[in-house]
């Protein structure tokens, strides 16, 4: 589709997204084709017909779901940092958050469970 919503006269394109760990996913590409490799979501260059606008409207579906909905947590180990979650949550939103309102609303969302945890690596870090 066009911006104004009309299709593409060469013919209909679907986007399908999903959050993954890219660490643990082959990509699969045309020999020869340079274009099929893990991009920040800030570096996506121009690309056929309307293909830029689905991948912008992907990540702003995603952006949204940010305040009602669990995204990311499976991306995330069992236990992690609060770091690890509002990190997550920056390169999805493309912005830097504040570190401690970060962490009363995760809390405040009944999503996540605070653990009297130590880990042994990092000094004064608690486990969620």
């Amino acid at each position: 589709m066009d911006v104004a919503g009309r299709f593409h006269p060469l013919g209909r394109n679907r986007g399908y997204y999903a959050l993954v760990d890219f660490t643990k996913v082959k990509l699969s590409t045309d020999e020869g084709n340079e274009i099929g490799k893990w991009r920040h979501i800030n570096e996506i260059p121009e690309l056929h017909q309307d293909h830029n606008l689905i991948i912008q409207k992907a990540i702003a579906t995603l952006r949204a779901w940010l305040g009602s909905e669990p995204v990311g947590y499976k991306l995330l180990p069992e236990k992690y940092l609060m770091s690890d979650l509002r990190i997550l949550y920056e390169t999805i939103l493309g912005y830097p958050m504040d570190r401690r309102n970060f962490q009363r609303k995760a809390l405040a969302s009944g999503l996540i469970k605070l653990l009297n945890e130590n880990y042994t690596d990092v000094a004064f870090k608690s486990a969620h």
